[in-house]
Parts: C-alpha cells; structure tokens; sequence
C-alpha cells in the first residue's frame, strides 16, 4: 500500500475513533468538547436534525469565517477541510447510532454508589 495511502487510511480510521469517543461521551452525559457543545445544543432544541448534520453546518461556516479572514491568503485546497468534515459528522452520525441502546442512569443511587 502507498505511503499516502496508508496515511489517509489512518486518519480516516482515527477519525472514526475520535467521532466515536465524542458520542459515547455525549450519550454519557458527561458533556461534551466546547467544539461539539453549539452542534449538540442545537440538536437537543431540534430532535429531528442530527448531531452529525449540526457538526458539519457548524464547522462549514467556520470555514467561511476562515475564507473570510484569509481572504487571498486561503488556497483551495484548505476546502478539503470540508471533506474531512463530512466525513467526521457521517462517523458521528453513525457512532450516535450505534449507542443508540446506550442510556446511563440519571442521578438517583446505583448499588452502593450515591451520585
């Protein structure tokens, strides 16, 4: 396999893992990054939009907001930003998916534990 190959292979899957330990973290209820918390916010407000759908929007329009400040000194290729983008919201969407069964206790005491 190519080296660059073998490059976008990782980042890819180490963006699936990352997506993956951002929505376990959410299902958990433990928050979220100051990155996710608008997306997530806007998902909790609007159920019928995804948390993957918000991410995507949200980091579009900081790439416009970057296109803006730049201006002649942003090329290009910075708009495979985007791609990578997309493709961190669809992981996300899949990964909120997959813990889809995943729903902790809300306060209240477990075993001998009190939260």
């Amino acid at each position: 396999m190519p080296y660059f190959a073998k490059r976008l292979v990782s980042m890819l899957v180490g963006l699936a893992i990352e997506s993956f330990g951002i929505a376990l973290i959410t299902k958990s209820n433990l928050g979220t990054s100051p990155i996710s918390s608008i997306a997530w916010v806007v998902t909790l407000r609007f159920p019928w939009i995804s948390f993957g759908i918000t991410t995507f929007a949200m980091n579009a329009i900081f790439v416009l907001i970057e296109v803006i400040l730049l201006r002649r000194d942003f090329h290009p290729v910075q708009y495979l930003q985007l791609a990578v983008t997309f493709w961190f919201a669809a992981t996300l969407d899949v990964s909120m998916v997959l813990l889809q069964w995943f729903s902790p206790l809300h306060g209240g005491c477990t075993a001998s534990v009190c939260c």
